[in-house]
């Protein structure tokens, strides 16, 4: 849901997932539209009829999945012909990632008592490297964004944007 804010498009349903009971009991505790319903889901099984959305936005979750092709294939099964799969990826282990990762990120977790590269290894198991590739193939017509930099590398840039048109 820290997208919401920026969705620009309209919806007379919207449905904000995550497979951490704690991520959704806090999602719960948020004023949202009242168009906004907040579930538990995994990322890879998705509850909902085939063709059952116009857009799936799914953000900084493929990396935590072992099975990356079975869960686009899951995701694309409920979108309607003509919908939009959005995905947003971390660049990890690129060299920004890394290099930023030891500006803030890690200094925030390490002084919360947090094992931040502890974190970063047993939680995102899919590289960009291997994501990007997966995603190229199964969804030729895409649009592709990369910040901050407009280059297309996954060592220059932080994050990762693709609209993948079906």
């Amino acid at each position: 849901m820290a997208h919401f804010h920026t969705v620009r498009h309209g919806f007379s349903h919207y449905f904000a997932t995550d497979h951490d009971p704690k991520v959704v009991d806090w999602l719960n505790t948020r004023t949202w539209d009242d168009r906004v319903e907040v579930k538990l889901l995994s990322g890879s099984s998705l509850p909902f009829e085939d063709d059952s959305f116009d857009r799936v936005i799914a953000t900084h979750v493929l990396e935590h999945i072992p099975d990356p092709v079975s869960a686009l294939t899951e995701k694309v099964r409920v979108i309607k012909p003509g919908g939009v799969l959005s995905l947003i990826l971390p660049c990890d282990p690129g060299f920004a990632w890394r290099f930023g990762g030891m500006l803030g990120p890690r200094r925030s977790a390490e002084k919360a008592g947090l094992l931040y590269d502890y974190y970063m290894a047993t939680e995102h198991i899919d590289a960009i490297f291997n994501l990007q590739p997966i995603i190229a193939h199964h969804f030729p017509d895409r649009t592709e964004r990369w910040w901050p930099l407009v280059v297309a590398s996954a060592d220059l840039n932080l994050i990762y944007g693709v609209n993948c048109f079906l």
